[in-house]
């Protein structure tokens, strides 16, 4: 339908606790994803609330945005996509501390800390780019990135 408009995603509404874990499950082209986004406002809602913390992050503003969603992260469905092939393995679990402003002296440290957790040998993967690596390792390398900020509960 040329020019018309689509609903992506239409009435959908659901309270996550602290502590707790929703799982959003359905047919391929659902809605999943583009729900996903959107509570991470890429894109932004065209209607309707998402709220964090009792804010509205469909109105907030860039500075109250970029504030909230330090503390929300999203592991993509596709990992080997999701990491720039061009970068070294701790620098993209770096990133996001670096744009937040970690004081450098705690950047590398947190990086070895998360690589270790989710089994990823430092020694040996931290300086290679995300084409060295399986599926899974790349999946493990996206959960690293996303654990780095530290994301919390409602």
């Amino acid at each position: 339908m040329p020019g018309g408009i689509v609903h992506a995603v239409d009435d959908v509404s659901f309270t996550v606790g602290r502590g707790e874990s929703l799982a959003l499950v359905g047919e391929s082209g659902c809605g999943k994803s583009t729900l996903a986004r959107t509570i991470m406002r890429l894109p932004k809602p065209t209607s309707g609330s998402v709220r964090f913390r009792g804010e509205d992050l469909a109105k907030a503003g860039p500075h109250a945005l970029r504030r909230t969603l330090r503390h929300m992260q999203m592991i993509f469905q596709d990992p080997i996509s999701s990491l720039n092939p061009r970068r070294r393995v701790r620098d993209i679990i770096a990133e996001g501390l670096r744009i937040h402003r970690t004081p450098r002296e705690r950047v590398a440290p947190r990086v070895e800390q998360i690589m270790a957790e989710v089994g990823l040998d430092v020694t040996t993967m931290a300086d290679r780019r995300p084409g060295d690596f399986s599926g899974g390792q790349c999946q493990r390398i996206a959960i690293a990135r996303a654990m780095a900020m530290e994301p919390q509960a409602c």
